[in-house]
């Protein structure tokens, strides 16, 4: 698992970068059983426009699909 920035492959994420990308997966699941469906959505897509780091995490045996890729093709 390689964890670096999309934009600069030489630059690497710190841990509390790190630490907010994996925290985020259990408070979206808050989100989610505190309100509404639709509302969630809401919160949850706006909340991490604004405030995750951009960061992307390659595992092994998934290609890479990221902005830059896909307005490529």
């Amino acid at each position: 698992m390689k964890i670096l920035f999309p934009g600069n492959p030489f630059a690497y994420p710190g841990p509390l970068a790190i630490l907010v990308i994996l925290a985020w997966i259990p408070i979206v699941l808050y989100i989610f059983m505190r309100f509404p469906a639709q509302k969630a959505i809401v919160i949850s897509f706006i909340t991490a426009w604004l405030f995750l780091p951009e960061i992307a995490i390659q595992l092994p045996g998934i290609p890479d699909y990221t902005w830059s890729v896909h307005y490529d093709r």
